[in-house]
């Protein structure tokens, strides 16, 4: 074991690395500017599709709890009619429920899942077609020559669609306050 406290530090974190230290990470900087560009369109799509999915399952749970909660209260209420003593139970069991739907469908509006599932789907959908784009430019004769500029134009591209989408993320998480 070293006596020097930082030396296991400089050997597990990767900013304490001397600039001699061949790292994986410089391999990538060989790469065009294009691949970059497709590689974190595909890194971001990946991290907010699955954020999405998350999404959409939870707006679907609300939705289905807070329906599957009503009908049963409807249930409950027709038991009303079987007799006094079922029917004073059956009236707190659909107080007790309705607060539950009430909570549910208020979580539900509060954290507003849908609407953040369909803005991340659409966000993915908007980096899709850039990159579309990217590769329809990539097969023009005159590529090689419009390289940088498409780079340049891409990058611009991709740019603004972060900032629409941190935009709109904003916007809806800040109505839910």
């Amino acid at each position: 074991m070293s006596a020097e406290p930082t030396a296991t530090a400089q050997q597990r974190e990767p900013g304490f690395e001397s600039d001699s230290t061949p790292r994986p990470e410089r391999r990538r900087h060989a790469e065009t500017q294009l691949n970059y560009l497709y590689r974190q369109i595909d890194a971001i799509c990946n991290r907010r599709l699955g954020l999405a999915k998350w999404y959409r399952r939870l707006n679907f749970g609300y939705q289905m709890s807070a329906a599957a909660l009503s009908a049963l209260v409807t249930v409950i209420t027709g038991f009303q009619t079987l007799g006094p003593e079922r029917s004073i139970a059956a009236s707190n069991v659909v107080l007790v429920l309705s607060a539950i739907i009430t909570l549910i469908t208020l979580a539900g509006g509060f954290y507003t899942p849908r609407e953040l599932w369909v803005v991340i789907m659409g966000h993915c959908g908007d980096l899709e077609n850039l990159k579309t784009r990217l590769e329809f430019e990539e097969r023009s004769p005159d590529f090689e020559e419009r390289r940088e500029e498409i780079a340049e134009w891409g990058f611009k591209e991709f740019q603004q669609l972060i900032d629409d989408y941190e935009e709109k993320w904003k916007a809806i998480r800040e109505k839910g306050k």
